[in-house]
């Protein structure tokens, strides 16, 4: 049989691939990655495996599809204009959105993933997807990066960072929080940031 392109969208296979999507985060509650079969991927999503091998080469394909969704966002948005660079009160970053309604919607599977049977490789693309937003942000921002007495690499990583650990306690919270919420929270850190504490990172004292 010929495999599925990744890049179909036709209901019927979107549909499959949401159900081995979901029986994998069904897995995943009770047992590491690392444990998980193709077979019980399949058999919980109430499919033969034949139908799996149409859509993914192996569990770890089926795991990065998701995680690929990351890097598809950013691909998508070449020109988003940030609240930070533009200080437009009430507005957010719609990158930002973006990447935590992705994250909303598989909720279950970055909790478990930014947990403590995570898996490394998730976490740093997250990481990595972080990175790029506050590189762009900087790329913005030139006044800050006058005089810069620490290398802009570490301040992408340090704020990337925080983005991560917002998302972890975000994810863990017992109250229900909207992607918007989390946004525009994160737009009270950023201002704040780049108002007071980013500015005195990069600057050389007078």
């Amino acid at each position: 049989m010929t495999k599925v392109s990744k890049k179909s969208t036709d209901p019927r296979v979107l549909r499959t691939r949401m159900m081995l999507r979901q029986a994998l985060f069904a897995l995943l509650e009770k047992q590491h990655f690392d444990t998980i079969t193709v077979l019980e991927i399949s058999h919980k999503a109430g499919l033969n495996p034949a139908t799996f091998y149409l859509h993914y080469d192996d569990k770890w394909d089926l795991l990065n599809s998701i995680v690929a969704e990351l890097s598809a966002i950013m691909d998508q948005q070449p020109d988003i204009t940030f609240v930070i660079a533009t200080h437009h009160e009430g507005d957010t970053s719609i990158l930002e959105l973006k990447l935590f309604e992705h994250i909303e919607q598989y909720r279950d599977f970055y909790r478990l993933m930014l947990g403590r049977n995570g898996i490394a490789s998730v976490r740093y693309e997250l990481q990595r997807q972080f990175e790029k937003i506050v590189r762009i942000v900087l790329e913005r921002l030139p006044e800050a990066m006058a005089d810069v007495d620490v290398p802009p690499a570490l301040v992408e990583h340090y704020f990337a960072g925080a983005y991560v650990a917002i998302i972890e306690w975000w994810l863990s919270s017992k109250e229900p929080i909207s992607p918007q919420q989390i946004a525009r929270w994160m737009e009270v850190l950023w201002r704040s940031s780049t108002d007071r504490e980013l500015q005195a990172l990069f600057r050389t004292p007078q």
